[in-house]
């Protein structure tokens, strides 16, 4: 199940090396049972109109009956092997090690580009002193079409920022390799949930003033029912490891919550008007419910 060395991107036989004023950038996605979005994250890499690119795709034990490894072998243009599953973390730090390019940067296989050009923007925008690009990310509904709110960041951002609230998607994030290796800038393994949150924390702290915002949408983050951040035991668990990341870091707890509460009813409204316009309103009294008393839970435990 290992197609490790199968560079075969067919828009550049250049992309191995990048050119000596562009950067070759290393994407890495990590996968387990990537149906039914794996092939839209493929596709979004594909169309960049970028041409010194390499995607590193790494299957954490699917058991999908065969369909991400069908996938990733009728795939062109990706290197790609697998291992038995442990993890998100782990996996994301074997693609750090083995990526080759000037500039890496990690996207979820439900994720995507927010256009073609991304990946352009961010090689123009550029150049050797730079530590680590960022720039806002677009957010999707489970079918890929944009939600009515979004969120943005407008740089300059910094490590203090993210402590009141991630408002920078990793996708978005792309950051010089050597610097990674030199500064050992390794995801956390001992985190389940909130390790790409503390990643980016320390990672913002190591390039200090070497970081520089890329004006515009670069990455997409997907919102549906499968990802783990809409499971019912989500909450509790990771409320723990923020709790965790503010005792490392410093940070409010109160102020994080608020930040978090001024975007849920905008989340909350919009699924609900989808209930509403499939004619379920029994399911949009059960929802509208639930969601007060959320509220009201976080609420008094500020």
């Amino acid at each position: 199940m290992d197609g490790r060395g199968s560079l075969t991107d067919c828009r550049s036989a250049d992309n191995e090396t990048g050119s000596a004023s562009l950067p070759r950038i290393s994407v890495i996605t990590p996968v387990r049972n990537g149906n039914p979005y794996l092939l839209d994250l493929l596709e979004s890499v594909q169309k960049q109109d970028y041409p010194f690119v390499e995607h590193i795709v790494i299957d954490d034990g699917s058991d999908d009956g065969g369909w991400t490894l069908q996938t990733l072998q009728a795939s062109a243009g990706i290197r790609w092997w697998g291992h038995p599953n442990c993890g998100q973390y782990p996996t994301q730090n074997e693609g750090l090690r083995a990526a080759t390019g000037d500039l890496v940067t990690i996207i979820c296989a439900d994720d995507m580009y927010a256009g073609s050009g991304a990946l352009s923007a961010v090689a123009r925008a550029w150049h050797p002193g730079v530590k680590v690009l960022y720039g806002d990310s677009l957010e999707l509904d489970a079918g890929g079409a944009p939600l009515p709110y979004q969120v943005t960041g407008h740089g300059p951002l910094f490590s203090s920022d993210l402590l009141t609230w991630c408002v920078v998607r990793h996708s978005s994030v792309f950051i010089d390799r050597q610097f990674v290796m030199n500064r050992r800038l390794w995801f956390d393994e001992s985190f389940h949930l909130c390790g790409d949150w503390e990643w980016l924390i320390r990672v913002f702290a190591a390039a200090r003033d070497d970081i520089l915002y890329v004006p515009g949408r670069l990455g997409a983050y997907r919102n549906h029912a499968l990802q783990t951040s809409q499971q019912s035991w989500y909450a509790k668990s990771v409320d723990t490891e923020r709790m965790r990341v503010f005792a490392m870091y410093g940070g409010s707890v109160t102020a994080y919550r608020y930040a978090m509460r001024s975007t849920v009813w905008p989340r909350r409204w919009q699924k609900a008007r989808g209930l509403m316009r499939a004619g379920d309103l029994r399911a949009v009294c059960r929802w509208l419910l639930a969601a007060v008393k959320r509220c009201l839970a976080v609420r008094t435990s500020a």
